[in-house]
């Protein structure tokens, strides 16, 4: 295997790193103008097929509107058919009376017609439904068709079409009108589209391998000048906004974000970038049919991320091919390099045998070379080395005794001096013990109580330095839990106070530990003195907490003046801790009243 800081994984590198510049030089200059070219084709493809679709709307349009003609000719033709035979019927009757007989009305399997009788003023005599001629009476004439509509506002209704045809009846100087409704107030191209739906469905499955976005006809009102998106969660079927298709699989548009404004500037013309229930989406619209009041539109809306899913196919199998032969050129050139280098991977396995510690080894490269005069210069270094690490080796030993046996002396003088000051203050402390036993002054004792305490703090850091396995640590919840229990003892208070302690396994020097010890005397001892009218508690923890030490002392009595400065007083205790706190700890102090005093000291410990 070629390690990194050969000489032939170097040069390997180089043309690995080389041929890594050429193919990102490739891709960036190639495959962003194959995504450009692919992106406009892809468009152009759909562009197309929304084209096709939009000329064949178009035309089966044409074709209807045609059909639609010949119907209304033959719906012309069945009225005037009906009209003449009535009027013929009157003519030869003496009376128009006989309009009440079924023979003399109007008569269709395929339309059903009102059928009115008006005098010579245009006023009505008879009808078989009630129904007003009085707005266009004038307007009705004979052998004339007339054609009226009356929309109302919503855009997905076409309101009331009626087609009227008037015949004058001469005998008796009357005249017959016949009413057909067209559509019954039918949906707007409900015939028309029911019949279209499933030609039109097929053109609108073209796009399909595009996208999962959407693709609908819709009547849009061109009036509209709210900037609001069209579609709303609040509108209604029948709106004067817009109208869906049934050729459309649903009822309301698929517009997202786009305003109506957006949707009439995009006709024809580019595609909108909008979002559609949160993607990114492209929708075109296309013209069908536009005039001032309604466009009939086709609109398509292709989601984003299926649109980009055909962009870059082709550089896609372009990058796999490019990729396996770059790896292919990679092997053949390692395989070329190892048997180019060999003996420098001989001479290098052999440097790194040794690295590794094996003295023995050799090279043993034959040969007139350079890479061979540096493999024999290498093996007669290696002899030399061999002998050389073997004579240190034995003057390092002895070298080593000799310190090993001074330190042991250093270490046996260091517990010695630990012990015998332990010892000395321990006779002070007794010493104090006998002097408070003389002395009958309360003041006095309580002195001497505190100096004896601070002087067991000292004691107790030696003690523990002598016991401890390590000279220069102290665990610290042994050394605190021990001074609890001795300032407990010495003020005589195990029945009424108690000290619970929480401190976590600390170790550490005695410049921290010893003014950690005093700081805690003195304020337990000052809660002993001032905290508690009877019975009281006191918490003492030490905490670390990434790499600061966080020491609280609390007790549960009544606590200090809220106004008090514990860094600043005239209080010979208080002086004391903050002057530890801050010379020896880099620290302060703090107070708070939490159910009882509360002391907290915050420190760092500097390497």
């Amino acid at each position: 295997m070629i390690k990194i800081n050969s000489l032939n994984s170097k040069i390997f590198l180089s043309f690995f790193i080389l041929g890594i510049f050429l193919l990102s030089l490739f891709f960036l200059q190639v495959i962003p103008q194959m995504n450009k070219e692919e992106k406009e084709h892809t468009i152009k493809q759909i562009e197309n097929m929304i084209y096709l679709t939009n000329q064949q709307i178009k035309l089966v349009m044409r074709s209807k509107k045609n059909n639609g003609e010949i119907r209304k000719e033959e719906l012309k033709s069945i009225i005037e058919h009906e009209a003449i035979r009535i009027t013929n019927r009157l003519n030869l009757d003496n009376s128009i009376s006989k309009i009440k007989d079924k023979s003399y009305q109007f008569s269709s399997k395929k339309i059903t017609c009102n059928t009115s009788i008006l005098n010579s003023n245009k006023h009505t005599l008879f009808q078989l439904k009630d129904e007003s001629f009085k707005e266009f009476k004038d307007e009705l004439k004979d052998s004339t068709f007339l054609r009226r509509d009356i929309k109302d506002k919503y855009i997905c209704s076409t309101g009331i079409r009626k087609l009227y045809y008037t015949k004058k009846i001469k005998k008796h100087n009357k005249f017959l009108v016949i009413s057909c409704d067209i559509d019954n107030f039918s949906t707007k191209g409900e015939e028309f589209e029911l019949k279209l739906k499933k030609e039109i469905q097929k053109s609108f499955s073209l796009l399909d391998s595009f996208h999962k976005g959407k693709a609908y006809l819709m009547w849009l009102n061109p009036n509209i000048k709210d900037d609001k998106p069209l579609y709303s969660k609040e509108d209604r079927y029948l709106n004067e906004k817009y109208c869906l298709s049934k050729i459309s699989n649903f009822t309301f548009p698929k517009t997202g974000d786009l305003t109506p404004k957006e949707i009439i500037q995009a006709i024809d013309k580019e595609p909108i970038n909008h979002l559609l229930n949160g993607k990114k989406s492209l929708t075109w619209v296309k013209s069908i049919n536009l005039n001032k009041d309604e466009y009939f539109l086709y609109l398509v809306t292709i989601y984003e991320k299926d649109f980009l899913k055909h962009v870059g196919l082709a550089y896609m199998s372009i990058i796999p091919a490019a990729i396996i032969s770059f790896f292919i050129a990679i092997v053949v050139a390692l395989i070329i390099f190892n048997r180019l280098f060999k003996s420098i991977n001989i001479l290098k396995n052999v440097a790194f045998k040794v690295n590794k510690g094996e003295k023995n080894i050799r090279s043993n490269i034959k040969g007139k070379d350079d890479i061979a005069v540096l493999a024999k210069a290498f093996d007669n270094m290696l002899n030399s080395l061999e002998e050389n690490i073997s004579l240190l080796d034995k003057k390092v030993e002895i070298k080593t005794k000799l310190l090993s046996d001074s330190l042991k002396e250093k270490e046996t003088l260091l517990k010695e001096i630990h012990h015998r000051v332990k010892n000395n203050l321990a006779i002070t402390i007794d010493l104090i013990k006998l002097e408070k036993s003389k002395i009958k002054d309360k003041k006095t004792k309580d002195t001497l109580t505190n100096i004896q305490e601070k002087i067991f703090v000292m004691e107790l850091l030696h003690r523990k330095l002598y016991e401890s396995k390590d000279l220069n640590l102290i665990p610290l919840r042994n050394f605190i839990e021990e001074i609890c229990q001795d300032l407990t003892a010495s003020y005589f208070v195990e029945e009424k106070i108690s000290i619970n302690t929480d401190i976590e396994q600390i170790h550490m020097n005695i410049d921290y530990a010893l003014p950690l010890g005093l700081i805690i005397t003195e304020l337990i001892t000052n809660s002993f003195k001032y905290a508690f009218k009877d019975k009281g508690e006191i918490f003492v923890s030490l905490k670390k907490s990434d790499k600061r030490y966080i020491l609280k002392v609390k007790d549960n009595g009544k606590g200090l003046d809220k106004n008090i400065d514990v860094n600043n007083t005239k209080t010979l205790g208080f002086q004391i801790i903050s002057n530890i706190a801050k010379g020896q700890l880099s620290s302060k102090l703090e107070y708070f009243y939490e159910k009882g005093a509360t002391f907290q000291i915050i420190f760092e410990i500097k390497r």
